[in-house]
């Protein structure tokens, strides 16, 4: 150091940049190292391209006229009045809905067209592209791996070994297909604009845009399940009225026909009577026929109104440009450490020495 160093006042930013300055060769080795390591980190790291979604979900709500299916319907005692409200999954919960260990195994399980147009599911995509990418994947995955080994261990059981019927079953290989997809996955709900944001993250650009399409289509699906069920149910219930009622008039016809056959050439009071029974017992089931498949129909009007139509508002597009890693950003944050550790380690050292030396106080 130079002496005119100790005549400056450490208590000013000068005094610091004096220090500094003085030191500049080691400190600018010292970003240099750090610069080139971090270039050596982006270069290893794996590119991951992320491709997005962005659409509206368009609710049609139903007019319930439904309701005059009441009286029959409690006779199964069904209470078509609950049932005929529509029920809809709010866009809070859809985050919620992708976390699910189901929606996740459908993801992971899903078909994906690769190279030459061989087929395999995002598990196998996986194990391959972990054999191929040893050291790559080694050193990105070193914190999680860490982590492992420190942090609170999983105690995972068998399903039979605890004896529970209904109890989901994780595998340890399954384990990590489970948790790379949840990083994967994203989803931001906007309230203000009302759109859904849906991404999905991967080393290959095209499959990253087939995974955003297939968890698109997934998420899609389950909310126009739910928001349907109860039209569903009012339908299939319907349908099995009907078909009963089919049956019993068709009989019933078979039945006048047979009898007005028999009895053609008969004109006794007995044969009258009994075919104007025969007659009626047609006309009432005729009547409920009739009503029950015009009853049908409007059941399957409720269910399209109750399904929800989805509008895309941002197409899925094959992403060109990587999301990470960031290299720039990666190189000069590694650069900024790699200032701020010699640049402290002088200003301590020499601060030290000025108080050995009694320079200050």
């Amino acid at each position: 150091m130079n002496n005119e160093i100790y005549n400056k006042d450490l208590k000013t930013f000068l005094g610091y940049i004096a220090i500094i300055w003085a030191s500049r060769k080691s400190i600018t080795i010292w970003i240099l190292s750090f610069g080139l390591f971090g270039f050596g980190i982006a270069r290893v790291s794996t590119n991951i391209y992320t491709s997005k979604s962005v659409f509206v979900p368009q609710i049609e709500q139903g007019s319930g006229n439904l309701e005059n299916l009441g009286g029959l319907a409690s006779l199964a005692g069904i209470n078509v009045g609950s049932m005929s409200k529509s029920t809809e999954i709010p866009p809070d919960l859809y985050p919620e809905l992708i976390k699910s260990i189901n929606f996740k195994r459908d993801l992971i399980n899903a078909e994906l067209f690769v190279n030459e147009g061989q087929i395999m599911t995002y598990q196998e995509y996986y194990n391959d592209f972990n054999n191929r990418n040893t050291v790559k994947n080694f050193i990105g995955g070193l914190p999680l791996r860490l982590y492992r080994m420190i942090g609170p261990r999983k105690v995972i059981a068998s399903v039979d070994s605890l004896g529970y019927g209904g109890i989901e079953f994780i595998s340890n290989d399954e384990e990590k297909h489970l948790e790379r997809v949840t990083k994967q996955l994203n989803l931001k709900v906007k309230k203000k604009e009302g759109i859904v944001e849906l991404s999905f993250s991967m080393p290959d650009p095209f499959l990253s845009a087939k995974m955003t399409q297939i968890a698109e289509e997934l998420l899609q699906k389950k909310i126009i399940n739910y928001r349907i069920q109860a039209a569903q149910q009012q339908l299939e219930f319907t349908n099995q009225r009907y078909l009963e009622s089919k049956r019993t008039f068709e009989l019933i016809q078979d039945k006048r026909a047979s009898f007005s056959d028999e009895n053609r050439n008969l004109s006794t009071e007995s044969a009258r009577s009994g075919q104007n029974r025969i007659d009626s017992e047609y006309d009432i089931a005729f009547s409920v026929f009739k009503e029950l498949a015009g009853q049908l129909e409007q059941a399957k009007i409720q269910v399209n109104k109750d399904t929800p139509v989805f509008m895309n508002i941002q197409p899925i597009v094959i992403p060109q440009q990587k999301s990470k890693p960031k290299s720039l950003l990666i190189i000069i944050s590694l650069m900024v450490i790699g200032f701020l550790i010699p640049a402290s380690f002088v200003i301590v050292k020499q601060i030290l020495n000025l108080s050995k030396n009694g320079l200050i106080g």
